[in-house]
C-alpha cells in the first residue's frame, strides 16, 4: 500500500494498492507540507482502522517519514520509506528554522525514525552514505538513484538561433532556488545580446521579482514568466539554448534535473553537490557559485554553439544509461525480490 501518485509496475505476485485511490491534488511536490501532512494523515487512518488488512508492505516517501514510522508498529506490518533529503536540511531548504539546537534536535530525531524503518530507500549515495554513518544497519539500505519515473523526452532544437541566445530557468522564485545569483550575473550581461527567462513562481513572488529586476536595471535581458502548461514548458525549453539551476544548498537533487537530462539539453548549473550528486563537467557546464564566473560561463557558452551540442547530446545519452524509466523499473523489482524473499 502506498501514496496515489506513482506509476504502476507489472511484476509477479505484486499488486500495488493506492490510497487514496483517486489524487486529492492535481499536483504533489517536495516543501508542500500540508498535502503531504493530509495524505499522510488519510494513510495512516485507512491502515489503523482498516479490518481487511490485504496488504503485506507499506511504502511511503516524503519528507514526513520521520513522523510516519509508528505505523508500522501498529499495523505489525513491514514499513518501507524513500528519503530523498535529510530532515534537519528540509529546516534550512525551506527556510522554516535556523536555529542550531533545532536542527541538531530535528537531526537525531531523523536518525532514530529512519532506523525503526524495514527498509529505506535513498535516491542519491551519498545520501545513503550518510545515514550509514549514523548507524543505519546497510541490510536496510536501497539505493535507486531516482526513484520518480520522468518519461523520456525529446528536443526539435539542440541549439536554437532565431530568436537569439536565450537561458531559461524552471520553477519556485523561494529563497533555496538562489535567483539572486542569476539576477547578480545579469549584471555583467547587460550589454550581451541574450535573454534570461525566469518561469513558475507565485503571483506575489512575480511581482517581487519583477520589481527587483527594474530596480537592478536589467529588464532588458531578465524577463519572468507565469506557470505555464507542460506544453507550453516543452515549448520553453525546446526554444531554449541552456538551462539553468543556480541552487547551493543541500544535497537532494533538484528533479528539474532529471527532466533537463531527459530532454537532451545543455545544463549551467552551480558546483555544489545537490548538483555534482548526478551531474558532471563532462554531461554539463558546472561553475563557482560567483555572480562574475557565472556571467562569464553564460558569455564561454553564447560563443560556442558546439560546446552547448556536446553537452546537449552528452546529457540524453548519461540519462538513458542511467536514470531511464526502464533502470528504475528493474532496480524497483530486484528490492521486490529482496523483500519477498526475506518475507518467505
Amino acid at each position: 500500500m502506498t501514496f496515489p501518485d506513482g506509476r504502476d509496475i507489472e511484476h509477479p505476485g505484486l499488486k500495488i494498492i493506492r490510497f487514496p485511490r483517486k489524487p486529492l491534488f492535481s499536483t504533489l511536490e517536495n516543501g508542500q507540507y500540508l498535502k503531504i501532512l493530509l495524505y499522510s494523515m488519510l494513510l495512516f487512518l485507512k491502515l489503523l482502522f482498516s479490518r481487511k488488512r490485504k496488504y503485506d508492505v507499506i511504502y511511503t516517501s516524503g519528507t514526513l517519514t520521520p513522523f510516519l514510522w509508528i505505523i508500522s508498529y501498529l499495523t505489525r506490518k513491514p514499513f518501507v520509506a524513500f528519503i530523498i533529503s535529510t530532515l534537519e536540511d528540509e529546516l534550512l531548504k525551506w527556510n522554516i528554522s535556523n536555529n542550531r539546537t533545532i536542527y541538531r534536535i530535528f537531526k537525531s530525531i531523523d536518525t532514530f525514525a529512519n532506523k525503526q524503518y524495514y527498509k529505506l530507500i535513498f535516491q542519491r549515495k551519498e545520501l545513503l552514505d550518510e545515514y550509514l554513518k549514523r548507524g543505519l544497519k546497510p541490510q536496510k539500505a536501497f539505493l535507486i538513484k531516482q526513484s520518480i519515473a520522468i518519461p523520456e523526452e525529446s528536443v526539435t532544437n539542440l541549439h536554437h538561433t532565431s530568436e537569439g541566445f536565450s537561458l531559461l530557468y524552471t520553477g519556485t522564485f523561494v529563497k533555496v532556488q538562489n535567483i539572486d545569483l542569476i539576477l547578480s550575473a545579469a549584471l555583467y550581461l547587460i550589454n550581451e545580446d541574450l535573454k534570461i527567462i525566469l518561469i513558475g513562481g507565485s503571483e506575489k513572488d512575480r511581482e517581487k521579482l519583477e520589481t527587483r529586476i527594474h530596480s537592478m536595471k536589467i529588464q532588458n535581458i531578465v524577463k519572468v514568466v507565469p506557470r505555464v502548461s507542460p506544453q507550453e514548458l516543452k515549448r520553453y525549453i525546446d526554444n531554449a539554448d541552456v538551462l539553468l539551476s543556480a541552487r547551493t544548498f543541500g544535497y537532494d537533487t533538484p528533479i528539474k534535473i532529471f527532466y533537463y537530462l531527459s530532454y537532451g539539453k545543455c545544463i549551467l548549473a552551480t558546483d555544489c553537490p545537490i548538483h555534482t550528486g548526478v551531474l558532471n563537467n563532462d554531461i554539463s557546464v558546472l561553475f563557482e557559485p560567483n555572480a562574475k564566473k557565472f556571467a562569464d560561463k553564460i558569455i564561454e557558452l553564447k560563443n560556442s554553439p558546439e560546446l552547448i551540442i556536446e553537452k546537449a547530446l552528452k546529457s540524453k545519452l548519461f540519462f538513458k544509461a542511467e536514470f531511464s524509466p526502464e533502470i528504475q523499473i528493474r532496480k524497483y523489482e530486484e528490492f521486490f525480490d529482496i523483500i519477498k524473499n526475506e518475507m518467505h
